[in-house]
């Protein structure tokens, strides 16, 4: 009864442990990102630490458990030492900042600058991950103790761990990080490290755990166990070679499913969120079902043969289920009333697509263990390894899919990459497991059924419109897809932060700019006029403007409107995906007037955010027009502590423009941006269309000064590209829409009783209110098409 208690306990801490490690990981992630930015290399970087971390720790773990005398009592301190450490956690990253800004006051090389981030990251988060990392093969050695339910055990252990981070996943994605804010998030997760490492001390481990014993006399096998073959050396070294490349093919996997479902999905914290989860609950289904028949396995090494060929099959199918995803995203959507009751449904529609490769992948894990460890002495040693190797290869699968795989070759190319390994390495094991010659036989079948099904859908039509986005605004599934197909693509690549898309819109004879399936720009008659005014609004205000910051390039309309005032000597533009910058200067050159070959234009591939704060420039306009909040990594674009950023860097009555969403926004929603902004600048306002919102901030007052506006309006050059966004307009007409703001806010409006709180980096209300908003706007936008009868 004890043993039974203690190994519950076990379970139970494995799983808290993994659901702990991943609310951190995206508690962390979001904390050093404010510091080193939101590119892609920065999170790779601090993705790549925290996974070493883990795989050093699973090393260590299997390594040293063994001669460590109260392993109990070592789990438990370590435990409440994570605690502690994740309890100061927020505060030490946020004491990065001070050290990382000083290497950018001395250095503008981006080699250096890049590798002192993964040396910072490499110090804030070496100790908690290989802490973490560690816990798998100590519970592991505590758990299992006879050698023959190694594998099973393995599994019930692997099971709890990996349903364990889905659940934080899911928890952290849509309750935590919304709700509680970074801080009460990471000391609540503190304190349940630190209950957990005190329960364990107060366990008892029993009589084995007190003194240091050598495996084999822990486990004192029977004959048959002790007369089993240990696998040669050159076997092992085969097997973690193929947990290696295993491990960087599921990982190259999850990133292909991830871009092809945030087309569907969006790529907003929720989506997000899904897919992570999905995969996690994936792996713990397969490792489950798997325990349950480990006792019938006669020869693993077959199975694990017929496990990669399956893997490999199914595995590059789930991404040609984007026809059958879209049609249920669209019934799901309209079938629906309630935002979080919609999410579920499409949760568990992702984690049935992903199901069958997942679990699969979810049972080779413990079948690997069985397999690699053949010797009752090295059993915790050789877990540690299995789960450090095939850490290690998710690190390398994570890097190559998203730096070199994805771009150069595409999603499907990627995906038939991870699916030939698997094919390679099921060869393999099918040679070694020495099967009877019907195995050869049904294999090939299966290989040549996969092959034909896969080859017949590659190559299929993209997802380059989202139905996430435009597709459920239409009346039916089939209106949606004529719409779609009628549209020209004229250019599509994926990169380093998904696809952009240019296609021509033939209704509005209008191109368009897309990023995952989602318009961010075009030359639609209201996007013309939104992207004009927010290049010449803010130099009707300040007089004599010289230096302007555009954050946002997109189409590069915004900067080419900037670039009309003659007065305006440098314009810097921030655009962090470098195919935005390339498309905006090839398809959209003939509309933003060639602006990005303008002398006075300079274009940085990077974070608005890092930028802005690190940039020794100080501007007389701010422009910043990022895309929508709900978007990841965007909404600390919207936060009091990017104003407070972009105030320090105006120079004085310096004005900032901030292009905001008004369609997607709640009348209480843009109350909070107001004041959101009114906290750093004493005077606010903005102008609106009743779809998009242009606000200007300064501390000086916002008044029009007709002699001023009536000079600008006098250049010739300007004034065309005026009226370009305002046909027809004149000096009267400007000086009339800039004395009409929609509202004004000047020092003495103090925050209302009805703003508890403001937007900020700890808790970015705006970033998950917006994505429900786009929930309820869907519908009335479809409903708004149907009593219209179009």
């Amino acid at each position: 009864m004890v043993q039974r208690n203690i190994s519950a306990l076990l379970l139970v801490v494995i799983f808290l442990i993994n659901f702990l490690s991943l609310i951190y990981q995206v508690v962390w992630m979001r904390s050093i990102m404010l510091v080193f930015g939101t590119t892609a290399l920065s999170i790779s970087t601090i993705l790549t630490v925290f996974l070493s971390g883990i795989a050093l720790g699973g090393y260590l773990g299997g390594r040293f458990i063994g001669s460590i005398e109260n392993k109990t009592r070592f789990s438990g301190l370590a435990l409440i030492a994570l605690g502690i450490y994740c309890l100061l956690s927020i505060y030490i990253f946020g004491l990065l900042n001070y050290p990382f800004h000083f290497f950018t006051e001395i250095t503008d090389s981006s080699t250096l600058l890049n590798l002192v981030k993964f040396a910072f990251c490499f110090i804030v988060l070496i100790f908690p991950t290989t802490v973490i990392g560690s816990m798998f093969p100590i519970v592991s050695h505590l758990y299992s103790r006879e050698f023959s339910r190694l594998g099973q055990d393995i599994a019930s252990i692997y099971f709890m761990d990996t349903l364990g981070a889905a659940i934080g996943a899911l928890l952290c994605g849509f309750f935590l990080v919304p709700v509680a804010g970074l801080k009460l998030t990471a000391v609540g997760s503190g304190l349940i490290f630190i209950l957990l490492g005190a329960l364990v001390l107060a366990s008892r481990g029993g009589g084995s755990e007190v003194k240091a014993v050598p495996e084999e006399k822990v486990f004192s096998p029977k004959r048959s166990e002790a007369a089993e073959p240990e696998a040669s050396t050159a076997l092992r070294c085969f097997i973690l070679a193929s947990l290696f490349l295993t491990g960087l093919s599921a990982l190259v996997l999850e990133v292909t499913w991830s871009r092809y479902f945030h087309i569907i999905l969006g790529s907003g914290i929720y989506a997000f969120s899904m897919v992570v989860a999905a995969f996690l609950m994936g792996l713990s289904v397969g490792s489950l079902i798997i325990r349950r028949y480990f006792e019938r396995i006669k020869n693993p090494k077959l199975l694990f043969s017929y496990i990669c060929f399956f893997i490999a099959g199914i595995s590059f199918l789930v991404i040609q289920t984007g026809d059958i995803f879209e049609v249920l995203y669209f019934y799901l959507f309209h079938a629906t009333g309630e935002f979080y009751l919609f999410q579920g449904l499409i949760f568990l529609v992702t984690f049935a697509l992903l199901l069958v490769p997942t679990s699969l992948m979810g049972a080779n894990f413990p079948l690997a263990v069985k397999i690699f460890s053949s010797s009752a002495g090295r059993r915790s040693r050789d877990t540690g390894m299995v789960f450090s190797i095939n850490t290690a290869g998710g690190i390398a699968g994570a890097f190559l899919a998203g730096f070199i795989l994805i771009p150069l070759i595409g999603v499907e190319g990627s995906a038939v990459l991870a699916a030939g390994i698997y094919v390679t390495i099921g060869s393999a094991f099918l040679f070694i497991a020495h099967p009877k010659r019907l195995h050869y036989a049904a294999l090939s079948i299966v290989t040549i059924i996969f092959l034909a099904s896969g080859a017949a859908s590659y190559g299929g039509p993209s997802q380059h419109v989202s139905v996430y986005y435009n597709g459920v605004r239409f009346k039916s599934m089939e209106d949606y897809r004529r719409a779609r197909d009628k549209i020209k693509i004229i250019y599509a690549k994926q990169g380093l932060y998904g696809e952009v898309s240019v296609h021509i819109d033939p209704y509005l004879n209008a191109l368009v700019l897309l990023n995952n399936g989602k318009v961010d720009a075009s030359t639609t008659r209201s996007d013309m006029q939104t992207q004009e005014l927010l290049g010449h609004l803010p130099l009707f205000f300040k007089k004599n403007a010289r230096t302007v910051l555009n954050i946002g390039l997109g189409s590069g309309i915004t900067t080419g409107a900037v670039a009309s005032h003659p007065g305006v000597e440098i314009i810097d533009s921030i655009e962090i995906d470098p195919l935005v910058s390339e498309v905006a200067a090839s398809y959209f050159a003939p509309y933003n007037n060639n602006a990005l070959s303008d002398p006075r234009v300079r274009v940085f591939n990077e974070d608005g955010r890092h930028y802005l704060e690190n940039t020794h420039t100080e501007y007389d306009v701010i422009i910043s027009e990022p895309p929508n909040i709900w978007v990841s990594g965007v909404s600390q674009l919207f936060t009091t502590e990017f104003y407070d950023i972009a105030a320090s860097r105006l120079t004085p009555g310096g004005v900032l423009c901030q292009w905001i969403p008004a369609y997607e926004m709640e009348p209480e929603d843009m109350d909070l941006i107001l004041y959101t902004i009114k906290e750093k600048f004493k005077y606010v306002g903005y102008w609106t269309n009743n779809a998009d919102s242009i606000i200007l901030a300064s501390n000086e007052m916002i008044l029009p000064d007709h002699d001023y506006i009536a000079g600008i309006m006098s250049n010739p050059v300007t004034l065309k590209e005026i009226r370009r966004g305002l046909p027809n307009v004149d000096t009267a007409r400007i000086f009339s829409i800039l004395s009409h703001p929609a509202r004004m806010l000047g020092p003495e409006d103090k925050l209302p009783v009805t703003i508890t709180r403001v937007n900020t980096d700890n808790l970015p209300l705006l970033e998950f209110k917006s994505a429900r908003n786009i929930y309820k706007r869907g519908h009335a936008v479809r409903k708004a098409k149907i009593k219209k009868g179009s």
